[in-house]
């Protein structure tokens, strides 16, 4: 599954948030989410912390170019700044043999662990691998 499955959960929260009744605890949300737990996703990423050390790595999600209409109307249900939170048993082995580092930008395949509204997504990461290295960097440097 992608981003756009999660649409129903999306669609509830921002519905909730709408009448004030998006509580911490709200039962529609947490019976919602439980759906998707220890669900596989697929997502694309770039790395903004990376702690091998403690098998955690931080990315913000970024839309596949290709995303089509019903794509860019999951979109708007999320925040600007959407964030994959993963771990892994271990990090390391995971993002050495492709050389991953941050401000790359992954494709990352994971179990949902988690769902934090419309901002944060929690992974246990299954497979990681590059689709562009240092991606955000090279975003910053052709900017006039």
């Amino acid at each position: 599954m992608t981003l756009i499955d999660l649409e129903p959960y999306l669609k509830l929260y921002n519905r909730l948030r709408r009448n004030g009744e998006d509580t911490t605890l709200n039962d529609q949300l947490l019976e919602q989410e439980k759906e998707f737990i220890g669900k596989s996703i697929v997502l694309q990423g770039i790395i903004k912390e990376m702690d091998v050390s403690k098998n955690e790595v931080i990315l913000t999600y970024k839309a596949p170019q290709d995303t089509n209409a019903e794509g860019a109307k999951t979109l708007k249900l999320i925040s600007n700044l959407y964030f994959i939170f993963a771990s892994s048993g271990n990090l390391a082995a995971l993002v050495e043999n492709p050389g991953i580092e941050k401000e790359d930008l992954v494709k990352i395949t994971g179990n949902i662990t988690g769902l934090h509204r419309n901002s944060v997504i929690r992974l246990t990461i299954t497979a990681v691998s590059v689709i562009q290295k240092q991606f955000a960097l090279k975003k910053r440097r052709s900017r006039p």
